[in-house]
């Protein structure tokens, strides 16, 4: 099986569902508007890294305890609306609302990601083919994971205000961020199957730490994989910057911390990946990276889905470099 080409169809499978769900469900031109922009950029990410999107957890999770994955695309699709809505208000958080969003504007893209892609998400539960109490179930799974995810973004904003950043207080964040968006897509998946409640935490364990892995990863590819930093240049305090700044001190630090209260040109970002390299902080990520995922392959052990490829697939590429 050629998993890249499979994990394309994946994305269709789910893109295709979220459309009849909105040409369905949405009776409001403006309403099928903003989300229609929301699931298209959310469809432009998920095809150009199909292998890496969250949306693939719980089709995996399901593949590999039940041997197919399309029974769960409904499931699949109302834990990707959820990420989308987060990721919507992550966008307006951070002052980086895409182009797309210009003519809507910021108050618009909290409106969809609050008040449409939730309920949206609940909307597409009803489409799962099982019992109500798994459709219940499944809701639940949602609810919390969206609170995990709202708790993990009110401690990135706290955080990024502390006058003595913590690696371990960022790296919480994150777990409690990113971590719960695909610990949640895979218990969504565990919840489908049936699987027993140990085997079901090992899957969410796996999505946890899955989760959080990835975005360090990112965190490190938007610094050292771009020629000009979103995150940087707008000072974002993400693990590898939290990590130069606890182990840095003297003028330089202070220089850093000047650095982040401003927007920091492209010269100037040059400068500050050199520091951030000179403190070893994209070994310090890439380090915590690999210890997550070995700790990832030890929970997907304790699941009937270790030999699906997909959650193999996942994890061989948690990698920085």
């Amino acid at each position: 099986m050629d998993l890249l080409s499979e994990a394309g169809n994946r994305v269709a499978a789910i893109f295709d569902f979220l459309d009849r769900l909105v040409a369905e469900e949405v009776r409001l031109a403006v309403q099928a508007s903003t989300l229609r922009l929301a699931l298209e950029r959310g469809r432009q990410e998920a095809e150009r890294e199909p292998l890496i999107a969250l949306l693939q957890l719980t089709l995996a999770v399901h593949a590999g305890a039940a041997g197919d994955w399309r029974p769960a695309v409904p499931a699949a699709a109302a834990c990707h609306l959820l990420y989308l809505g987060a990721d919507l208000l992550d966008n307006v958080n951070d002052q980086e609302l895409p182009a797309q969003w210009q003519t809507w504007g910021p108050d618009q893209a909290v409106l969809t990601a609050c008040n449409l892609l939730y309920p949206l998400s609940q909307l597409a539960l009803k489409r799962v083919a099982a019992p109500p109490e798994v459709r219940q179930a499944l809701s639940v799974v949602l609810a919390e994971g969206a609170l995990r995810m709202a708790a993990g973004q009110q401690e990135e904003v706290f955080s990024s205000r502390d006058p003595a950043p913590d690696p371990e207080r960022c790296l919480a964040a994150v777990a409690a961020k990113t971590g719960a968006e695909a610990e949640a897509c895979c218990r969504a998946g565990a919840v489908l199957v049936d699987a027993p409640a140990p085997e079901a935490d090992a899957y969410a364990a796996f999505g946890r730490l899955y989760g959080t892995a990835v975005q360090l990863i990112s965190d490190c590819q938007d610094i050292w994989g771009k020629k000009e930093s979103p995150d940087l240049a707008n000072g974002r305090r993400t693990l590898p910057v939290v990590h130069a700044l606890w182990s840095a001190s003297g003028s330089g630090r202070v220089t850093l911390l000047r650095l982040l209260n401003t927007p920091v040109s492209l010269e100037q970002q040059a400068g500050v990946r050199d520091f951030l390299t000179s403190h070893g902080s994209l070994i310090y990520c890439a380090l915590r990276a690999s210890a997550l995922r070995r700790e990832a392959a030890g929970h997907l052990q304790m699941t009937r889905g270790t030999g699906e490829p997909f959650l193999a697939a996942l994890l061989d590429r948690l990698r920085i470099v």
